[in-house]
């Protein structure tokens, strides 16, 4: 069972999925496909999408224990200023993702299709697996 007393555990976990994912994926467009430009960029949107969440991992960890310190301590605190730097580094991180994107179909030629198949594998199971751990494991960020 995964905790949120523990988020560097949580997030290796969904780390270690991704890159299965990604690398499993690779592997079907591969095999089912026979096209390689199409594997590669399989390969390539689905790195993308990992470097991505993985260079937001360590600011998502410190704003979910900053967040969980606050709650302990007081009860009406505010997280804006944090919340809007997070938010915003998030948003810069999303704009060096389309530049990089934006070279790899039109300088490389891969094709955009598999790409942002990809890209979205990585964040939509991020999603379904934060939701599994949220309803299944019952793990709120407030709980005490």
């Amino acid at each position: 069972m995964v905790n949120l007393d523990n988020p560097e555990l949580f997030f290796k976990k969904i780390e270690i999925s991704m890159l299965i994912l990604v690398f499993l994926g690779f592997l079907l467009c591969l095999f089912f496909s026979k096209n390689l430009i199409w594997s590669i960029s399989f390969l390539s949107g689905g790195l993308l999408g990992y470097l991505n969440f993985r260079s937001t991992k360590k600011e998502g960890i410190t704003f979910i224990k900053r967040v969980k310190e606050n709650l302990k301590v007081k009860k009406n605190f505010s997280i804006e200023k944090e919340k809007n730097v997070f938010i915003f580094k998030i948003y810069l991180k999303l704009f060096a993702t389309g530049i990089v994107l934006f070279v790899l179909i039109s300088i490389f030629k891969l094709h955009p299709v598999f790409i942002l198949a990809a890209f979205f594998l990585i964040y939509t199971y991020l999603i379904l697996a934060s939701l599994k751990y949220l309803i299944f494991n019952r793990i709120l960020v407030w709980r005490r």
